[in-house]
């Protein structure tokens, strides 16, 4: 069974909150392709993601906001998979990590 977007949502909602983090969905009113979740973890750590079904990739204008983000210097990735969203989460959380010290 693939999975759906949603599952893959939920996936990374979850480890997030019980990694200590917040996962909010990201609303952009007049902003057509932002991300749809905005990841935040202790120690100034913030990614961007943007979820999609398997196999499935971003539009023009949601590439053009993942590339703009990471041009800032953020963490912004398409997602695809519950491995995808749990490594993701994982990564952003080791980040607040080193950074701690």
């Amino acid at each position: 069974m693939q999975q759906k977007e949603k599952e893959i949502e939920k996936r990374l909602t979850d480890i997030v909150r019980d990694k200590g983090g917040l996962c909010l969905k990201l609303a952009s009113p007049g902003r057509i392709g932002v991300p749809d979740r905005i990841i935040i973890f202790p120690n100034g750590v913030v990614g961007f993601a943007e979820l999609k079904r398997p196999g499935e990739v971003p539009r023009p204008l949601q590439k053009y906001w993942l590339e703009l983000l990471r041009k800032f210097g953020l963490p912004a990735e398409s997602i695809d998979s519950k491995t995808a969203a749990a490594e993701y989460a994982l990564r952003l959380k080791m980040e607040s990590l080193r950074r701690e010290k």
